[in-house]
């Protein structure tokens, strides 16, 4: 399993590429909607993409959880 450190830095790397915030404005805390501007559809394709990049499957009731980039990455970390 990687190390949170890496998993947070892909993460960060992939949600820059996928919505095209800069990796300086992504912090642990920042909320998708409200910190980072990430619309319905933004969040959806980022979903997806996590789901490819890391092998993961997303269920409806964990994307309900998953509103920061924290827990995100905690999502990623007990299922990775």
């Amino acid at each position: 399993m990687k190390e949170t450190k890496q998993l947070l830095k892909d993460l960060k790397n992939l949600i820059s590429k996928e919505t095209g915030v800069s990796r300086e404005e992504i912090a642990l805390n920042s909320h998708f909607e409200e910190d980072l501007n990430i619309d319905t559809f933004e969040f959806a394709n980022l979903m997806i993409s996590v789901e490819e990049v890391f092998n993961v499957e997303i269920n409806p009731e964990d994307i309900e959880k998953i509103k920061t980039v924290q827990n995100l990455l905690h999502f990623l970390e007990d299922n990775l």
